[in-house]
């Protein structure tokens, strides 16, 4: 058990389980089949390989936490396994591709510009620099990072499975609807609400390199006060809206309240310091929890 809870959290391994059941929830909730498992495979894969690859370089450099330490420790095994998994993404993205091509050539410009902004969000958060902007990258500018991550996420999460399903699917576009609004908001508040609480983690290293972070601006109370709480608020009022639009039955709702209950049960722990295992278990798990109890609700009801 000491070696699998690392190899999990440390190794990314969660997160890409946290990916792939939000994406299953999607489907669920917008009443379509889900995907084949090429799709879930490579979101599985890909997401794993994201984060690695970002704490792998970083390792190299930092060695203050957990972590980054237990990358340090495995930098020889973890090269192995990120050279083996991108070469895996390429062979079944490019099947992928040739596969359900004819499809793909048929979506629209909005479709399209959907499916390039959240992966490019994505890569500008991490390696690009914005021309525009003094910052290296997107994660420079503390304020925004959080919503660049719910952003990113929530496109993954939200719109990618159903473009997907429709290419297998074969669907016409005029009988497609596109992901609902509501639906993708929520999804964008309440993972951008977890990001904003990651940075109390790093609030002591942010403040030394001046990374204007919200617990760095306005100190870890009033982060929760006036950030962390009212994003909590818009996002599960939003869930509301869109359960209410879609006449969602009490017990559902109530089903789907608990990642939001948990949240503020956890608020109280966020003024204490907590190692990272923490916040990768207890914060981060809440989509995993979110994407259960939606998933439950469409089973169920």
């Amino acid at each position: 058990m000491r070696n699998i809870i690392p190899i999990l959290f440390y190794g990314n391994i969660f997160y890409g389980l946290c990916a792939l059941v939000l994406c299953v929830e999607t489907n669920l909730q917008h009443h379509i089949a889900l995907n084949g498992p090429h799709f879930y495979f490579l979101i599985f894969l890909g997401t794993v390989v994201f984060y690695s690859r970002i704490y792998y370089i970083s390792s190299g450099f930092i060695e203050t936490n957990q972590r980054a330490m237990w990358y340090a420790r495995n930098r020889a095994a973890i090269k192995i396994f990120l050279v083996s998994s991108i070469t895996i993404i390429l062979l079944d993205g490019a099947f992928v591709i040739y596969k359900f091509h004819n499809a793909a050539a048929h979506f629209h410009l909005l479709q399209w510009g959907l499916m390039i902004i959240f992966p490019l969000a994505a890569a500008l958060y991490t390696y690009k620099t914005v021309p525009f902007l003094k910052a290296k990258q997107l994660r420079g500018i503390g304020w925004l990072k959080p919503f660049v991550i719910g952003f990113a996420w929530s496109g993954l999460v939200t719109v990618y499975p159903l473009f997907f399903r429709q290419m297998q699917s074969g669907i016409a576009i005029s009988q497609f609807e596109m992901p609902s609004g509501l639906f993708w908001l929520q999804n964008f508040l309440f993972i951008s609400t977890l990001a904003v609480i990651f940075d109390i983690k790093d609030n002591a290293a942010d403040s030394r390199l001046r990374l204007r972070t919200y617990p760095a601006i306005l100190g870890i109370n009033k982060t929760i006060q006036w950030v962390i709480i009212p994003l909590s608020a818009l996002s599960m009022f939003v869930l509301f809206l869109y359960l209410w639009q879609q006449q969602t039955s009490p017990m559902s709702m109530f089903i789907q309240t608990i990642p939001f209950v948990l949240l503020f049960g956890l608020m109280n722990h966020l003024k204490r310091k907590q190692d990272i295992l923490f916040y990768l278990m207890w914060i981060d798990g809440l989509m995993l929890v979110k994407g259960i109890c939606g998933i439950i609700t469409k089973l169920l009801f």
